[in-house]
This record gives C-alpha cells, sequence and structure tokens, in this order.
C-alpha cells in the first residue's frame, strides 16, 4: 500500500476531490483497491471505499506509532535485566540466574554484550545454578490472531516475545567454497547451541551460478537451518534472513554464549 499526502490550504470540497482522484489517477491506482476518508471538523470532504474493509498492511504502524507515543514519554526505555535471588560470594553466585524480558524490541548483540560486561564487572566468576528466562511481560501468544494464519520462516513472520534478542531472527551468510566441487561455506549469525546447522551447498565451476536454498525447520525445542543448491567459484557472498521459533531458548542459548566468552 501507498501513502500520499498532499497539503492543501483553502481548497473547496469540488477542488480537493479533483485533485485527490488526479493523483489516484496518475499513479494508476484501482479505485477499487483504495480506501480513502478525509474530514475536516467533523465533516466529510472526500470518501473512496470508506467503509469497505481491507487489509491495513504496513500502513498500522502509522496508528500504533501514535498510540505508543500517546502511552509513553519520548524518552521510555524498555529494560532488560539479569536478576539473581543470593548474593555473590568470592566471585561465586550459588543459584539460578534470570534474565527478565522488558519488551525492548532492539535487544540485540551489542546491548546484550553491554549487559554481561556489567555482571561480569561485578566480580562474578562463576555460576552455580541454572539460567532461566522470565517473559512474562506480554502474553504467551507468540502470533497474534490479527496476523496471517499461515506462519513461514521468512524474519519478517517471527514471533513476538517480551524476551526478544536480534529481533528473533537468524542471518546466514553463503560464500563459495576454495575449489569446484567442494562445500560452500555457511556462516551462522549470531551462532549458539539453539541452531543446528545442515550445509548441502556446493561449490561450481560454471559462472553465474546462484541458487542458494535456505529453510528452517522446527525440531523439538529447537531449529535447524538447511542450506541447498549451487553457488559459482569466485561468487560474492550473499544473507539470507531467517526467523527463529522459540524466542525464550533463542535469547537464553545466546545469553549462555556470551557468559561463556
Amino acid at each position: 500500500l501507498f501513502l500520499v499526502v498532499i497539503f492543501l490550504q483553502n481548497a473547496s470540497a469540488e477542488n480537493l476531490n479533483n485533485r485527490l482522484r488526479s493523483v489516484i489517477k496518475k499513479h494508476h491506482f484501482s479505485e477499487q483497491m483504495l480506501g480513502v476518508y478525509i474530514e475536516d471538523e467533523g465533516k466529510e470532504i472526500f470518501s473512496i471505499n470508506a467503509n469497505r474493509l481491507m487489509v491495513p498492511a504496513s500502513l498500522t504502524k502509522i496508528v500504533t506509532g501514535a498510540a505508543v507515543l500517546n502511552s509513553f514519554p519520548m524518552n521510555k526505555k524498555f529494560e532488560t535485566k539479569i536478576l539473581a535471588k543470593n548474593e555473590i560470594v568470592s566471585g561465586v553466585l550459588k543459584g539460578d540466574v534470570c534474565l527478565k524480558g522488558g519488551g525492548d524490541p532492539s535487544f540485540v548483540s551489542e546491548k546484550m554484550w553491554y549487559l554481561v560486561n556489567e555482571l561480569k564487572r561485578s566480580g562474578l566468576t562463576l555460576i552455580e545454578g541454572d539460567l532461566r528466562v522470565d517473559a512474562t511481560r506480554f502474553d504467551d501468544e507468540l502470533f497474534d490472531s490479527g496476523r496471517d494464519s499461515v506462519r513461514v520462516d521468512r524474519a519478517f513472520d517471527a514471533p513476538i516475545s517480551a524476551a526478544s534478542f536480534n529481533w528473533n531472527s537468524i542471518n546466514i551468510f553463503v560464500r563459495p567454497g576454495l575449489k569446484a566441487g567442494s562445500p560452500a561455506f555457511v556462516f551462522l549469525d549470531p551462532e549458539n547451541d539453539y541452531l543446528e546447522l545442515e550445509n548441502r551447498a556446493k561449490t561450481v565451476a560454471k559462472t553465474g551460478v546462484k541458487n542458494i536454498e535456505v529453510s528452517r525447520i522446527k525440531v523439538g525445542d529447537h531449529d535447524k537451518i538447511i542450506v541447498t543448491g549451487s553457488v559459482s567459484e569466485g561468487a560474492p557472498e550473499v544473507v539470507i534472513y531467517k526467523s527463529i521459533s522459540n524466542p525464550q531458548l533463542w535469547i537464553g542459548a545466546h545469553l549462555k554464549e556470551f557468559f561463556k566468552q
């Protein structure tokens, strides 16, 4: 969908109607595919299919953004915390550690690295307990009923959780191997124990070949990335983005990896 904004001052209703329809015609939009409603001080001045139900698509970000700004100040921070019940004694924490998700939509590798470094500077060297993830700030519904009922593994269809990491998506980098006939190089970023990689992609001598296919399947509580196809020797690196299926295990596995580092 497209949003065309026209700023008009002192325009008559007839003039406004003509100008808007001119814009619609100029951009080759079918009026049957449009829903438009404009009012001024409570009076309707322009309308096309205003009462027709349509899929709003990405334009929902406008009303969502307005609702957020109406509810939160511009400097609102969504905090992700690492918590523990027990004190650190001589560098040792006896008991569990909990990552409490605050619903931060931009909690990425850099933020987790900063958080873990803050904890390390407290003198902690050993955790004798489990790693837990608390995502209770949101409900358990990872996919709202308003979304498409058919799930895909594309990054834009990632689940929503209060404890999300890297937009609950994975980057898969593929580049040719050392010579024709050898496996292609595949890199998962970020990489951890949550993901399993099955690399069937091959390097070929023929130029101009790049038919790499990547899929993500759910295996128990974890995900497997399957890479197939061929790529030419010397071809540039390609990147594919996929969603993950279990946000809590995904973020917990990364926190465990960062602790180890």
